[in-house]
């Protein structure tokens, strides 16, 4: 699972070069540190051609989770026919198309497709 925009981004992919290409999202480690109140979920934006935009991580805590899950409910799948974890998954994804938004300003939420392999 990974998403991909629907619109091409431009960004910088060298101190003197820019490109204009669709972009890429994978979450590569979602976890929670029990009793700490947060997510963590490192995460890398690529280019379909295979350039690397970035490979960081953020912290999700669980207010923000909570404010966020009214956003997206409507776009997961049935816990009962998919199964808690494809459902957790479903739902991190779903959350990251919106920081994947913030990150480049030329997206929307909508601009942004979960891919499934």
């Amino acid at each position: 699972m990974y998403l991909k925009s629907t619109k091409e981004v431009t960004y910088n992919n060298s101190t003197t070069t820019s490109v204009t290409v669709l972009m890429t999202g994978t979450l590569e480690e979602i976890y929670m540190k029990v009793g700490s109140g947060k997510t963590k979920m490192v995460y890398n934006y690529t280019d379909v051609d295979g350039g690397v935009y970035a490979h960081t991580f953020y912290e999700l805590t669980d207010a923000e989770r909570d404010e966020l899950y009214p956003l997206i409910e409507a776009n997961l799948p049935d816990i009962n026919v998919v199964g808690e974890a494809a459902y957790n998954l479903a739902m991190y994804y779903e959350g990251f198309r919106y920081k994947m938004a913030e990150e480049f300003a030329e997206l929307t939420f909508d601009d942004i497709e979960i891919i499934e392999e």
